[in-house]
């Protein structure tokens, strides 16, 4: 069901894009305009500290903002001239209420693929409430770490569907993608700031839409596969059917002549033991790899001391300067090393299976010597979309482990682990 969700999702926010994008004018609010001077509505804008507001969106007391009242004019402590900034949260009109309803459902389809839903909440922003791109993209961030933080809530407390005593989560091929997307997603946010708002949007919306295609490609495939094997056991079943019917006469005929009994249920019981014993690996603990968990929490932090290390309005630093550099690149052989410690968890892995004498669990990634190269440059490319269009990343981090046999229920809890 995961699937189907990701493509379903994907697909609403390339919708989102389009319409935002070329129907920008379509949701005027002049009926709201005409009115401006007998309006009620006394908003203040707001005042960015940063440096990502549009100078160039000029405005004065005669010729005010097209998006008025979404968008009033005010000064910027950025700008030489009164720009058009967008109004505070309140008052609130209804369109702000609306708007949460919109954001609420998106959030509820984005948590089911285990994606975070930025890449819907962005083209609604400019298309509902008309924020910029680069305005919309810290503002999606939070609502996408709120959206992942009730997915690991939930999915921490869950079973493999292939072995129940691991966790639903797949920490170790975690551990591996995480320092490179966050690598990538440095990158990206530094890139981001010399885009133009035009190519963000283009490139969102051709990036969502081969995410997509990729996603509908893998459910066709899996629903299939999932259609053949069906068929095959209903075969099966039916070719086997008299042979136990057969069994079940002559059990029937044995007890009611010998013994003067009813039938005897050798099927019951044998599946009433295996319940039991199915119930009793379940009461088995999870094996939780509290060694791979705690090395992630680390690198993260390492990775937001760097990114505040380079901050302007933390520390002073100026773009381009030696230390913005330093912080910027200091940060890759970090992640050269996090990814030799997370191969050395992949191979625990291995092994305590290899203690048990398990057999291939299914849907684990096989990963050679090649697939250790590739996978993390991967992972970087995703975390470098994400962070230069403002996206959680799971728009494309799913379609990655659906590529690399994760199977669907546990590629979606670890995007949204990784998201988070």
């Amino acid at each position: 069901a995961t699937t189907p969700g990701a493509m379903g999702a994907r697909l609403l926010a390339i919708c989102c894009l389009f319409l935002g994008a070329n129907a920008h004018d379509s949701w005027n609010l002049s009926n709201f305009s005409a009115r401006r001077s007998a309006n009620p509505f006394r908003g203040s804008p707001i005042v960015t500290p940063g440096e990502e507001i549009d100078c160039s969106e000029t405005c004065s007391r005669k010729h005010h903002c097209q998006d008025w009242p979404l968008r009033m004019c005010g000064k910027d402590p950025h700008c030489d001239k009164a720009v058009c900034l967008h109004k505070q949260l309140f008052p609130m009109l209804p369109l702000d209420v609306t708007f949460f309803f919109v954001i609420f459902m998106v959030s509820f389809l984005a948590g089911a693929p285990g994606i975070g839903g930025g890449g819907i909440n962005v083209p609604l922003l400019m298309m509902l409430n008309r924020f910029t791109i680069k305005e919309a993209v810290p503002i999606s961030h939070i609502a996408v770490m709120g959206n992942a933080l009730s997915q690991l809530l939930f999915n921490t407390r869950l079973r493999h569907p292939s072995m129940s005593l691991r966790p639903l989560i797949h920490y170790e091929i975690a551990a591996v993608l995480l320092p490179a997307m966050l690598g990538g997603n440095s990158l990206g946010i530094v890139v981001s700031k010399v885009f133009p708002p035009t190519a963000l949007v283009l490139l969102s919306l051709i990036l969502l839409l081969f995410a997509a295609a990729k996603t509908m490609h893998k459910g066709l495939v899996a629903f299939r596969s999932s259609g053949a094997a069906k068929g095959s056991a209903i075969s099966m079943n039916n070719l086997q059917r008299p042979v136990l019917d057969l069994r079940d006469n002559l059990s029937i005929a044995s007890d009611s002549v010998l013994h003067g009994a009813g039938p005897r249920r050798h099927h019951n019981s044998s599946s009433t033991s295996g319940q039991q014993s199915m119930q009793s690996f379940e009461e088995l603990p999870v094996r939780i790899p509290w060694k791979t968990i705690w090395f992630m929490v680390a690198f993260n932090v390492i990775f937001c001391l760097d990114y505040l290390a380079m901050s302007q309005d933390v520390d002073g630093v100026e773009k381009c300067s030696v230390i913005y550099w330093i912080a910027l690149l200091g940060l890759y052989p970090v992640v050269a090393l996090s990814l030799l410690l997370a191969i050395r968890f992949m191979r625990e892995l291995a092994e305590w299976h290899a203690s048990r004498h398990d057999p291939p669990v299914q849907g684990d990634p096989v990963l050679g010597r090649a697939g250790l190269l590739v996978v993390p440059f991967l992972a970087m490319a995703v975390g470098l979309l994400a962070g230069l269009l403002g996206l959680g990343g799971g728009e494309f981090m799913v379609p990655l482990l659906l590529e690399l046999g994760v199977q669907a229920r546990v590629a979606a809890a670890t995007s949204g682990f990784l998201i988070f």
